[in-house]
């Protein structure tokens, strides 16, 4: 048990399923990003190339979703 701040991505199924609750809903960050490094080449290796595509398609710039306050059990 404990906190985390995770994307909305990986945290909807669980909250929906009340695996998750939702705390401290006024301080979620609304301008969060995620970001791939790697080291800067002219011409990255294709793994590279086809996996920063992979996930470029797979989390959207903006995933929204609404969260609603835990309900009382």
């Amino acid at each position: 048990m404990g906190l985390a701040q995770l994307g909305a991505y990986q945290a909807i199924e669980h909250i929906e399923t009340g695996r998750l609750i939702p705390v401290l809903l006024d301080y979620v960050c609304a301008e969060r990003a995620h970001y791939l490094c790697y080291l800067e080449r002219r011409h990255p290796p294709q793994r590279i190339q086809v996996f920063a595509d992979f996930i470029c398609k797979r989390v959207p710039e903006e995933y929204s979703f609404q969260i609603s306050e835990p309900r009382a059990s």
